[in-house]
């Protein structure tokens, strides 16, 4: 039953081969002939949706990989504990982070951008979907590719169930803590996404 599905089982139990798993002719083979899909989202709910995630909520993995560092180039006179732990990144410095292109770690799959990540234009995909209509299409890839009627996309999870699905105004509301001019850069950073997978200016004052 895909109810059972734990959250954490899908991103992090090693049930899911990537490309770079295969040989090149295996990679070839599953390009020419597979069903292939991708999902975007609106791209500034997707990035306050991975802060939430991965920095409001316990995640021993991304405090200390991208915690600790952002906590050192970007705070000022920063705790012991917070150096230690890499606990408490706000959002405006996940914000000068992302900015940054002298960043002190990487970028990280949860922010890239979905056109560096997927690659719409060399991949040729069945089908991109979005985020907004998850539940319709994905039952209608589901029925594509000949899946049992029985099995449909499963409710939402998130990693902590008593949080608030990240919205446009939960959006407005986190971005509401940087500067116009932040807001304006971080759409630039996500323009490509923005125009080819067709969302619209999520703030009025930009240009």
């Amino acid at each position: 039953n895909a109810e059972n599905i734990q959250h954490d089982m899908v991103h992090y139990g090693g049930h899911i081969k990537t490309l770079n798993m295969f040989n090149q002719k295996e990679i070839m083979h599953r390009l020419e002939t597979y069903t292939k899909f991708m999902f975007v989202r609106e791209p500034l709910e997707r990035i306050v949706s991975a802060y939430r995630d991965k920095f409001e909520n316990p995640n021993e993995y991304y405090h200390n990989l991208f915690g600790k560092p952002i906590i050192s180039k970007y705070r000022v006179m920063p705790s012991e504990e917070a150096l230690k732990t890499g606990n408490g990144v706000t959002f405006e410095e996940f914000i000068r982070y992302l900015l940054d292109v002298h960043r002190p770690v990487g970028m990280d799959i949860h922010w890239e951008q979905a056109n560096q990540l997927c690659h719409p234009c060399l991949i040729h995909y069945n089908l991109i979907g979005k985020f907004e209509n998850m539940e319709e299409e994905s039952n209608f890839l589901l029925r594509t590719i000949g899946a049992p009627p029985s099995l449909m996309l499963p409710s939402f999870k998130d990693r902590n169930p008593k949080d608030a699905r990240t919205s446009k105004q939960i959006t407005e509301k986190y971005f509401s803590q940087v500067t116009m001019m932040e807001r304006q850069r971080v759409y630039d950073f996500y323009y490509m996404d923005y125009l080819m997978f067709n969302y619209s200016k999520p703030f009025s004052d930009l240009y």
